[in-house]
């Protein structure tokens, strides 16, 4: 794969063969790893490449977009934010993808391969 310098981040194609180009973000780790039903924990998600202005940057907990954490501040590689309350689909106890996502680049959750890129409402 070809990987460009452009800007910041690391831009792809999309897919490989394309002309299209897409910003890929890493997310290194998320601490901490569980916190309350109610929300309201502060996460601190450490990576590299992400959009640093919170109007252009949703960060998701599990894959429901009203699972929203609430962005305090952001930079290219860290951003700190508030957990919502538990979502009733969710199951408690059960790990859930936390999700970057931006206007200008794919979605972490195709991006992720480490097990610390989830949070667990308890």
């Amino acid at each position: 794969m070809n990987v460009q310098k452009i800007g910041f981040g690391n831009a792809i194609a999309i897919p490989l063969t394309a002309n299209d180009f897409a910003y890929e973000v890493f997310i290194g780790s998320i601490t901490p790893a569980t916190g309350s039903y109610n929300g309201g924990t502060l996460l601190t998600i450490s990576g590299r490449n992400f959009v640093p202005d919170a109007l252009d940057t949703m960060v998701t907990i599990g894959n429901e977009l009203n699972q929203l954490c609430r962005i305090e501040t952001i930079s290219a590689t860290e951003i700190k934010c508030r957990t919502p309350q538990k979502n009733f689909y969710y199951d408690a106890s059960v790990p859930h993808i936390v999700v970057v996502d931006s206007k200008l680049i794919i979605q972490t959750d195709k991006t992720c391969t480490v097990t610390n890129c989830h949070f667990t409402f308890i």
